[in-house]
């Protein structure tokens, strides 16, 4: 135990001296103007939903040339597939907000929404940042900025698919849904419990909808009734209701990605091509000039490169760029129920523990579950699986959940704030981050991506007011 403490200290005070030294004491390279370059060849790190609105956003200036390479055989192989399938419009509270002691029970607790296989967590390069920063969060503040992107996303949604010609229905785009976050109240006095509970509600935006029902007879009437077959509802004792949108992220990122083939000439994408490090000025070595692809002996040249890593960004830019990111690999499970419940256009949430049900398609719910943290392992745990069946068993129809299929598990990239990475790093000046989405890429995604293109092409961000809550140097990047 002494020998840990040891090392925890002089990791501490090793970390402390360089970042001291890298924020404060190193002088910061001349900005190379990219937006000022009238043509610029541009490479995209990541083709989800992220990376390839960002390669939409930036291939609307006929002038770029626009690469798009994944190391995957097709676009969208995380988050963006195994996903809850929700623009969570009104969700602006941080994924991250906890209180303490509920996530140290995860460390020896299998049971809990959020497990910790700690040996395999510490692994990650920024999981120490991560903590640190973690611990001096400000849920109202943080609420504020993500609703700013949350009102962006919607706007520019609606307009790419007029852009792209894509019909709403074959991407399952309903606008008029809603969602219903169920909720247990503690004690004797559970009106008592409540009016406590409301008063210590999020703030919503301005003409926000939210609806709160508590009481046996409202629950009832607009939520029990809705799910006959959902016996374990009934042991929830309010409901908070806003409208969510629906959007089979996956279908909608293989449509984009064959827009952009088709109606872009000035992007390539490129599949199974894997990042395998990067190619620096000769004179001026804080800029990348080009791209070097695993098994490929040909350099992709570039004036400037987007990472849109995922949950691998931390190692991304410390293996590369020796910088510690605190946006950490967040592990979600997921399947699909079939389901005979009819389309209500209703689907759940549940404030006890760490899930979504989406109603996806015709006779199937989507289960989007937990927020394990096991750096970047995604193999499945027998022991989570259970507690998933065993949790879901409880709440929706247990002959229908033993005939779930497509279970999976995804990598959430999380910051500790909550709030994507939108902008450039300040040492290396023409590397630009859109990452840390925390498995809201569907929610968010266009919206960073918007702002990211105009950063790159503006010099500054147009499309909201004030993008500093989102920039990496909050973090010292």
């Amino acid at each position: 135990m002494r020998k840990l403490l040891k090392l925890g200290m002089v990791y501490c005070a090793g970390s402390g001296t360089w970042s001291f030294y890298n924020n404060f004491l190193c002088r910061t390279p001349p900005n190379p103007m990219i937006h000022e370059q009238k043509h610029k060849k541009i490479v995209v790190v990541g083709a989800g939903i992220v990376g390839l609105s960002t390669a939409y956003y930036l291939s609307q200036h006929p002038e770029n040339e626009v690469i798009l390479i994944d190391k995957s055989e097709r676009c969208a192989q995380e988050c963006s597939t195994q996903n809850g399938c929700l623009v969570m419009r009104y969700n602006s509270v941080p994924w991250t907000y906890k209180p303490l002691m509920g996530v140290l029970r995860g460390i020896w607790r299998s049971d809990t929404s959020q497990a910790i296989y700690l040996t395999k967590a510490m692994q990650e390069p920024g999981m120490v940042k991560f903590f640190w920063y973690w611990l001096w969060q400000n849920r109202d503040v943080l609420s504020t900025n993500m609703m700013k992107l949350n009102d962006l996303q919607e706007i520019l949604l609606d307009k790419l698919l007029v852009d792209a010609n894509i019909d709403p229905k074959s991407i399952n785009y309903e606008k008029d849904s809603v969602f219903y976050h169920l909720g247990k109240l503690q004690g004797i006095d559970l009106p008592k419990a409540f009016e406590k509970l409301a008063k210590a509600l999020p703030p919503v935006p301005d003409g926000a909808i939210q609806d709160v029902i508590f009481g046996n007879q409202e629950m009832s009437e607009r939520v029990f009734n809705k799910f006959p077959k959902f016996e374990g509802l009934k042991k929830y004792h309010y409901a908070v209701i806003n409208p969510y949108y629906t959007l089979n992220t996956q279908i909608f990122c293989q449509k984009l990605d064959s827009f952009l083939k088709e109606n872009r000439p000035n992007v390539k994408v490129l599949y199974q091509h894997e990042l395998e490090y990067f190619i620096f000025d000769d004179a001026e070595k804080h800029l990348v000039r080009g791209v070097k692809v695993r098994g490929k002996k040909e350099v992709i040249n570039c004036d400037a490169v987007v990472l849109c890593a995922g949950s691998f960004i931390a190692r991304l830019l410390r293996e590369n760029f020796r910088l510690i990111c605190p946006v950490i690999p967040v592990k979600g499970y997921t399947m699909d129920i079939p389901t005979d419940l009819p389309n209500q256009k209703t689907h759940l949430g549940f404030r006890d523990i760490a899930f979504v049900a989406t109603y996806l398609e015709p006779g199937y719910l989507r289960i989007a579950a937990f927020g394990d943290l096991s750096g970047q392992d995604k193999s499945f745990d027998p022991r989570r699986v259970r507690f998933l069946k065993n949790t879901l068993i409880e709440r929706l129809d247990k002959k229908e959940v033993h005939q779930y299929k497509n279970l999976n598990t995804c990598l959430r990239p999380v910051p500790p704030d909550d709030a994507p990475l939108i902008g450039g790093l300040r040492f290396y000046p023409n590397v630009f981050l859109n990452a840390g989405h925390a498995g809201r890429g569907t929610t968010i995604g266009l919206a960073t991506s918007k702002l990211l293109s105009e950063e790159i092409m503006q010099g500054k961000a147009t499309s909201l007011p004030d993008t500093k809550p989102f920039s990496p140097s909050r973090f010292f990047l």
